[in-house]
């Protein structure tokens, strides 16, 4: 097993939806969750702008199964 927490982000855009961004693989729950924060700090607007990412949960995946990095 070559387990992995990953961390999907997301492209919000007014009128468009959501569509993948891409994801990130840490070897660690703890640097997972660090680079999320880091993420979703950068959304300090006081209103939603027009196009902004977020970034979701850690969650675990093996990537023997999973595949590389989209």
């Amino acid at each position: 097993m070559n387990a992995r927490y990953r961390v999907t982000q997301w492209e919000m855009e007014r009128g468009w939806g959501r569509s993948h961004w891409g994801n990130s693989n840490f070897e660690t729950l703890a640097a997972a969750l660090a680079f999320q924060k880091a993420e979703n700090a950068k959304n300090n607007l006081p209103s939603v702008p027009d196009w902004y990412v977020i970034a979701d949960e850690p969650r675990l995946v093996d990537l023997d199964l999973d595949g590389p990095p989209r």
